[in-house]
């Protein structure tokens, strides 16, 4: 396939603002030399790496967020109403745990297409890997986990692994940010109490931006609802003295 014949498949029949927006990841790397496209597609698989990075980082906080909330709701939720306020908001950070998901899988599925297998079979995508509804794992829940099977004892943990139940390996996503296959359980730790930190410190952030951005609309709508007042007001005035001009020439004219 030619440039031109790439320049007739862009052409649509579609309204502009509904046409797909063609990338080099829409076609398969094959083709990317013969539609003169090697060089942007080196330039979108740096962009994707950038935003699967990006992504995961996200990931690992807003998981951090969610166990924060968990522990929280059972902690410190008494009554149905608190109950139900904080089940929202752990509703509402989980599907902010999926769209970061989301977004990763896009960006690690777009990379597969822009450059060949390699002999890793992973094409290029280095440490990165394909991400698991079982990756999205809170490491408070694997630290649980492990302290039950410590406290179980070695036997107990052994029998069930025979039986493909025993404790759960660390997902991949946390293993990056060790830079460790297999960290212990005091470096997870204190990971989760940094994360939580730093999810929380952001949700802060973005609360007062929010606090502010409402009480600068407050403000503003104050200020019209005042101005919207004071012109009803003139035209008040100016309707009167018109009424009055003309009740005035009514009655000089008897």
């Amino acid at each position: 396939m030619s440039a031109d014949a790439l320049q007739e498949h862009m052409i649509s029949s579609e309204l502009p603002e509904k046409a797909k927006l063609r990338l080099p990841s829409d076609f398969d790397w094959q083709n990317h030399e013969r539609l003169e496209l090697t060089a942007l597609a080196d330039t979108e698989n740096m962009l994707r790496m950038g935003q699967a990075n990006d992504a995961l980082k996200h990931l690992r906080g807003t998981l951090g967020l969610k166990s924060f909330l968990v522990r929280r709701n059972k902690r410190d939720a008494v009554g149905q109403i608190a109950r139900t306020r904080s089940e929202m908001e752990i509703r509402r950070t989980d599907k902010r745990v999926m769209k970061w998901a989301e977004v990763y899988r896009r960006a690690f599925k777009a990379m597969e297409r822009l450059k060949p297998a390699g002999e890793d079979g992973n094409h290029g995508r280095g440490l990165l890997k394909e991400l698991t509804r079982e990756d999205l794992m809170m490491l408070s829940t694997w630290i649980e986990e492990h302290r039950n099977w410590r406290e179980k004892g070695e036997v107990a943990e052994a029998a069930a692994a025979d039986e493909g139940k025993g404790r759960k390996e660390l997902p991949w996503i946390w293993k990056m940010q060790f830079g460790s296959a297999d960290p212990d359980r005091d470096t997870v730790s204190e990971a989760v109490g940094e994360w939580i930190t730093e999810a929380i410190h952001i949700e802060w952030l973005h609360a007062r931006a929010s606090r502010d951005r409402f009480e600068e609309e407050l403000k503003m709508l104050e200020a019209e609802s005042e101005r919207t007042g004071k012109t009803f007001r003139y035209f008040q005035r100016q309707w009167l003295k018109i009424a009055r001009s003309k009740l005035t020439g009514r009655l000089e004219g008897k």
